[in-house]
């Protein structure tokens, strides 16, 4: 199933974060390499951007899908007041790793406009590429409420 991957890229992507998260260390017992123990502590979170949580989420994301699903069509859209077709469908997870790391924060989020966007990518795709569904996942933090509005 072709896979879009819809990414915040507003100003608020630009917000530090803070914190601990749970981790489990995998701990060698009595110096034997073979008794191994499961230890659960909290680490804190150093201070980093929510941009860069997203970042590693989607990193994760597109190597599951590189081991799982090589020959899935994947594609990069950005969106803040206005989207952005960063990577189109592609089986290239390389150039879409390498296009995380070109992503500009920009103005305020709408996601609304973003869903419009992909909407019509998905669409002006499905002629030529593709007749299955399209799963689209959003990755980031938005700021303020999303609503549909009807006139």
């Amino acid at each position: 199933m072709p896979t879009i991957l819809l990414l915040d890229a507003s100003n608020a992507q630009a917000q530090r974060l803070a914190g601990e998260a749970d981790t489990t260390l995998q701990v060698c017992t009595r110096g034997r390499e073979s008794e191994r123990a499961s230890t659960r502590y909290r680490s804190p979170i150093r201070d980093i951007a929510a941009k860069d949580v997203v970042q590693r989420g989607v990193l994760h994301l597109l190597q599951q899908l590189e081991q799982q699903k090589p020959d899935e069509l994947t594609a990069l859209i950005t969106f803040a007041s206005t989207s952005r077709l960063n990577v189109g469908f592609t089986q290239d997870y390389g150039s879409l790793r390498r296009s995380l790391y070109d992503i500009p924060i920009r103005d305020e989020p709408s996601l609304l406009e973003a869903l419009r966007f992909t909407n019509a990518y998905i669409t002006e795709c499905a002629k030529e590429m593709f007749s299955s569904p399209v799963q689209v996942r959003v990755f980031g933090c938005l700021a303020g409420d999303v609503a549909w509005r009807t006139r």
